[in-house]
């Protein structure tokens, strides 16, 4: 009998898979587990354990001056030393920061000064309007007043309260570069009132940069003063409300 008659008269062996422990059917599991997921949970687990040695080697390389965006809402328990200075120390700090804050209110005068010269203290929106007053001898001469005679001009030149040209000039052809056209005009305008802003906004700046000089002067002469024996007055404005002490009079020998 040839070899491969041999094998349709034996039977084969049945592999059978081997049996599910009586642990695993107390628990309800279905089915056996295969190697298959093993290596799911073995990758699983191995990525888990990668993430958390690179986040530990992150916290132990970390640069504690370094900004991050979480910082915004950490809260540090640990409690840091306050640095004490002396008397003479917290002086100089803030003889430092008047210095500063003088320099910047003695540039913005200039600014503001170098804008108003520019300006000319013209009429701006917002602003009332510059008037001119005429001075007649009675009633009689107000009511027949015509101020186009009166100002040797045109009607359409009244509404200018600066630069108004005579007809001798109008006649010269003597007109003003402002007068060159409607959209030069306009341009010139807005101009002009976009400055009166910036002045604004500057003169604002130079009163908060004064109310801080003054403060920091007030807090270096209350440096090493006993709040107990000088008095708190409030002095309340329209728009803050001012803080001035008042020290006892002491006689020096």
């Amino acid at each position: 009998m040839g070899k491969s008659q041999w094998r349709h008269v034996v039977k084969e062996k049945n592999h059978h898979e081997r049996g599910m422990p009586e642990w695993r059917k107390a628990k309800g599991h279905m089915f056996l587990e295969k190697k298959k997921h093993y290596k799911e949970r073995a990758a699983i687990n191995n990525a888990q354990k990668e993430f958390k040695k690179k986040i530990q080697q992150q916290v132990a390389l970390k640069n504690p001056d370094e900004y991050h965006k979480g910082m915004d809402r950490l809260l540090k328990h640990k409690e840091q030393k306050q640095e004490t200075y002396t008397q003479d120390e917290r002086k100089k700090f803030s003889e430092l920061d008047i210095n500063y804050f003088q320099s910047k209110l003695t540039a913005e005068k200039k600014k503001i000064q170098q804008l108003e010269d520019k300006l000319h203290f013209q009429t701006f929106k917002g602003r009332s309007a510059n008037k001119h007053v005429v001075y007649v001898e009675d009633k009689k001469a107000a009511k027949n007043f015509d101020p186009v005679k009166h100002f040797d001009t045109v009607p359409a030149a009244l509404d200018r309260v600066y630069n108004r040209p005579r007809k001798e000039q109008l006649e010269k052809g003597l007109i003003l570069q402002s007068e060159a056209g409607e959209d030069q005009a306009k341009r010139i305008t807005h101009e002009r009132h976009n400055n009166y802003n910036l002045l604004k906004q500057r003169m604002n700046r130079e009163s908060a940069l004064q109310n801080a000089v003054e403060k920091l002067q007030l807090q270096k002469k209350l440096v090493g003063v006993d709040r107990k024996k000088i008095q708190r007055i409030e002095l309340k404005g329209r728009d803050s409300t001012k803080v001035v002490y008042k020290f006892p009079n002491i006689r020096k020998r």
